[in-house]
Formats: structure tokens, sequence, C-alpha cells
């Protein structure tokens, strides 16, 4: 009787060790209160894929004692591979598949258009100045340095292309960990790093010479870092954010409304002083070491020399000078013609037509000044105007399609290239007045959009398109992408759960999803309040509203699921206590939200 007792036990016994959760709280919360092994037997009896029982292994010790084997790995080497990768995979399953087909994305769109995409002037002056080493007048060169580094360090024209595409999957991988860092659960995280990684403008626009993939991979970097909760390593994160925000600062100039708005939200999060001040040195050493270079070089100090042919140019368009007493410099940057009758912003930018690029000697500088005064004044003049321009342009980008008016600039240089007509002609860079930039166009070419002829220093280069995989990317394109009142709706979900009041373990949450929305509003805003509607201008949203979503999302699935375990432990309070209720009913969460209290690796996550 003994032996068979002391065997039934071994048998029905619960070894300790790291299994199933499930499990180890069914058997924490039998311990606590007390309960022997006949109470919870029913429930565990009713698990039928529950393996109760660790299978016999020889003893090591006896002679003749062989390890296991499972598909052919012997002994401690299948031990990682089963709980370690496997699980792992198995875990981030959605954010793999979708990892995956942006980068298949990516490598389609690489060998369709060999070596890279260019567009016409931005492009142009990006690789003269990345040779030559000389501070552009109309945009910073932050962008020509990473140019220059690539060529110094390959020597290929395709690196460019190949490694800004390595950045936009690297967006992707860095967004889904904040979030499931911050608790969003892997399904919402999957979901807050798709658009990144799938939408098609996004892929194509990460194969031209331009400085956008650049910028929204510096701008990620510093929104990861400063929303990553580490009380240890604050002050380095900080420093690392604020170095990537300068850098971002000095390749589109929208970064210095980035800056601000990362000082306001280390100040409302009562950082302290040292994680402010590693922010803003870094920041304001790389920007105040460009504008010394600019000034060196130009005669003042700044990042660009251009805002007063933007700020003219975009109030032209409906600027009424009537009843005010302009100088002369000035008056001739009116337009006496009907506000209906008027072109866009770009035409008074860039057109040889325009007010502004009259050849009468007066310098440039000088000319940038006038116009500046001369946009002040109408927006002092005309501020109700001034601002239905803005706001109408702002609320344009969540506008259904890509649509856009005939005074906004074409989507079509942002879809893919179908056709291709080698011609032969060359872009005369630099122009002798930088502020007058004049280019020969060949006949019949009205695209701005061109392969990647000229290489490093304007040099010609052998080009290849492939029509037929540009054509199958033109039709995904018509559905893989990020509609606008998805992106609108993705702001209202971020902003409306986040406003309310969390507890103190969902903060990091809250503040996540307001300092994203936040950014994702101002790299928007500059734009519209200084240039025309381009829709090249809303692809830096991808990085920061569809993570703000998701996060909006873990918040109000807590908020939910809180409210109804309340109610249920309410409920289960109120009614006579039995065996049945003795042991809670486990329950997995909708969006895998178990990572919201507990940080990864089992840390305490907030």
């Amino acid at each position: 009787m003994g032996d068979a007792a002391q065997a039934t036990e071994a048998r029905t016994s619960v070894t300790p060790r790291a299994g199933p959760p499930d499990l180890v709280l069914l058997s924490t919360l039998s311990s606590r209160r007390g309960s022997s092994h006949s109470t919870a037997e029913p429930l565990l009896n009713a698990s039928s894929n529950l393996t109760l029982t660790r299978p016999s292994e020889p003893d090591e010790t006896q002679p003749g004692a062989q390890p296991p084997e499972e598909d052919g790995i012997v002994g401690e080497d299948a031990h990682p591979l089963r709980e370690r990768v496997l699980p792992a995979v198995r875990r981030h399953l959605p954010f793999l598949v979708v990892l995956v087909a942006g980068g298949v994305l990516r490598v389609v769109t690489f060998v369709a258009y060999q070596p890279g995409l260019e567009y016409a002037q931005d492009s142009f002056s990006y690789l003269y100045d990345a040779h030559h080493g000389v501070p552009n007048v109309i945009r910073p060169e932050g962008y020509a340095f990473f140019l220059r580094l690539v060529e110094g360090l390959t020597g290929q024209f395709w690196a460019i292309a190949a490694i800004q595409h390595i950045f936009g999957l690297l967006i992707g991988v860095m967004l889904y960990v904040l979030l499931s860092r911050l608790g969003a659960g892997r399904w919402l995280a999957a979901l807050g790093a798709a658009p990144i990684l799938l939408d098609s403008y996004q892929v194509y626009i990460e194969q031209f010479v331009l400085s956008e993939t650049l910028f929204a991979f510096l701008v990620a970097a510093a929104a990861v870092l400063l929303l990553w909760p580490s009380k240890r390593w604050a002050s380095v994160f900080a420093a690392v954010a604020g170095l990537a925000l300068g850098l971002a600062t000095v390749t589109r100039t929208v970064g210095m409304a980035l800056l601000p708005g990362a000082v306001v939200f280390l100040l409302l999060r009562r950082s302290g002083w040292r994680p402010l001040l590693h922010l803003v040195i870094p920041a304001a050493l790389v920007v105040s070491a460009y504008g010394f270079w600019f000034q060196s070089v130009h005669g003042s100090f700044g990042l660009e020399q251009y805002r007063g042919y933007t700020l003219a140019a975009r109030v032209s368009p409906f600027a009424d000078c009537r009843g005010l007493r302009l100088p002369p410099d000035e008056a001739i940057l009116c337009d006496r013609r009907p506000v209906k009758q008027r072109p866009g912003s770009d035409v008074y930018l860039w057109s040889e037509t325009a007010a502004l690029r009259r050849r009468d000697g007066v310098p440039g500088p000088v000319r940038d000044r006038s116009a500046a005064r001369f946009g002040r004044r109408i927006i002092l003049h005309q501020p109700f105007d001034y601002a239905e321009t803005v706001i109408r342009n702002f609320l344009h980008y969540f506008s259904p399609g890509e649509r856009v008016g005939p005074k906004d600039n074409s989507v079509r240089p942002l879809q893919f290239l179908t056709t291709y007509r080698p011609t032969r002609w060359h872009p005369e860079y630099p122009p002798s007045d930088p502020y007058n930039t004049n280019w020969t166009w060949p006949k019949g070419v009205t695209n701005q959009v061109i392969p990647a002829r000229y290489g490093f220093n304007l040099a010609e280069q052998e080009v290849k398109v492939n029509v037929p995989l540009g054509r199958r990317l033109r039709q995904y394109q018509r559905f893989g992408r990020t509609p606008g009142p998805l992106l609108a709706l993705g702001l209202l979900v971020a902003v409306a759960p986040a406003i309310q009041r969390v507890g103190r373990e969902r903060r990091h949450r809250r503040a996540g999803a307001l300092l994203l929305s936040a950014l994702g509003v101002l790299v928007l805003v500059m734009p519209s309040a200084f240039g025309a509607l381009d829709y090249r201008y809303r692809l830096p949203v991808l990085v920061f509203v569809p993570p703000a979503a998701a996060l909006g999302l873990a918040l109000a699935h807590g908020r939910v699921r809180r409210r109804k375990l309340s109610r249920s432990r309410g409920a289960h309070m109120a009614r006579p206590a039995g065996r049945a209720d003795m042991l809670p009913v486990v329950e997995r969460p909708l969006f895998d939200l178990e990572d919201a209290e507990v940080g990864v690796g089992g840390r305490a996550g907030p």
C-alpha cells in the first residue's frame, strides 16, 4: 500500500518549473488559499492539453545513459532552439510577417530602379554640394553630409537607396520595440509599425536621392529614446535624442519645430533638469556649428537664407495690397490679378517669370530680406486669410485619396515610374545666382522624376528601369497606402484616451501617445505655413501617428478590461462562495495586453 500511494503521488504531482503561466497562477492561488490538491483537481483535469507530469529522463549518473534526441539535435543544443528561438518567433509572428512583407517591397523597388531615382533640382543640389562641401542657401545640407559619407565609405551610388531602405525597416523595428516595451501588446505594436513598413509612398521615396528617409530615421530614433522608460539611462537617452534632433534639424528645417516639442514634453513630464540639459545642449551644438559654418560662407548665421522667398510665395496667392504703403522693393511683389486667377505658391517661388526671380542686379540676400518683410506685412494685414490658408492645407493632408487642386503640387512624382525614355540631358548646376535657379529641361519632359543618370558630383552613369516591375508596384500602390482619414482617426484615438486620468503604471503609455501625436501635428504645421501642399511632407507623419494610435487603443482597451474585471469581482463577492468559486477563471485579453503591467524580461514595465 505504501509503494502504491507513493507511485500515485509521483504521477499526479506538479514539478515546479517554468511552465505555462496559467498553471503557475493556479498553483500559486491554490497554495495561498490553503486549498488541497482535490480542490484544484477538477479544473486542472478539465484542460485536455495541460500536461502536469514531465516525461521520465534517464539518470545521467548511470552508465550507458544517453541524452534524449529530438529532430536531429542532441543534448543541450535542443534547449535554446525549442525554448528560446521558436517561442520568440511565435510571439512576434504578426510583426515578423509585416517586416518580411516590407522587406520584399523594398527589394522589388530596389531592383526595379537601378541605381536609384532623382527628383529634379533637389537631388542635383544635394549631389553637387556633397561633393564640393558648400552650404546651400535654399535648404540645409545635413543630407549632403550623408551622401558624402556614403560616397567615401562605399563609392557606389546604389548604396544610397540600399541604406535608405534599411533605414525604413529599422524605423519599423524601433517603433515595434517601443510599443511592446510600453505595453501595447504584440498585435497593436505590429499595427502601429505597419504603415511605415508597407506604405507604398514611403517605400518609393526611399529609392530617391532625397532627405525624407534620413529625416524620418533621425526623428524616429529621437522619439523612441525620449519615450523609453528607464530612469537610470534617462540622461544618456536624452543626450542621444538631442543629437538626433539636431541632425534632423540640419537635414530638414521642419526639425526646428520638433525640438521645442521635445523640450515641452520633458518639462510636462517633470523629468528634472539633467535630462532637459542633456537634450538641449547636443541639439544646440549641432545647429550652432552648422549656423557658424553657413555664416563663414554666406555672411549670416542660420540654416538657410531663403525663408523670405518661401514666406512671400506663401502669401502671394491671396495678398491684397490695397491700403498698404509698400516700398518699391516690396510693391513689385504684389500680384494685381484677381485671387481666383492667381497660381499656387510654387509658381511664385520657382517660375522664371515670378517677381521674386527678377533680374535687376539686386543681390539674393537683399531680395530675401525684402521678401520676408513683404510676407510679414501681408500676414499682419490679412491674418485670417493666412490662418485659413494654413488650416486648409493642414486638413487637406487628412482628406480621402491623394487629391490635389490646380494650385497644389502634383502627386505624380510620388507614384511608381512605369515608363522610361532615355534622354541626353545634363542639369546646369550650380547656377550663377543660387537665388535664381534656372534649369535646362529636355523637350517633352514634364515629370520631375528621372532615373539616377547623374551620380556623385553629377557624373553620368548607366541606369536600368524594369518597367514590368514598376507596373506591378503601381498596382500595389492603389491600395498599399495610408489613407488620410485613417490618420485623422488615429490622432483622435491617440488623444482621446490619453487626456483622461490614468494610473501610475500607465503614465508612460499616455506620455507616448501625447508626444507622438504632438510631433505628428508639428511635422505638418510648418510645411503648411510656409509651402504649398505636397504629399512628400505627409510621409513623416507615418512615424508618429500610427504608433500614437496604438498606444491610445492600448489605454482604451485596458480601461474597458479593468471595468469588466471590477464588475465581475463585485459580482463574485456578492454571491455565496462555492468550490467552483475558489479559483478564478483565467482569460487571455483580446490584444495580448499582459505586457502592460510587466515589462520586457519580466521586469516591472512603466
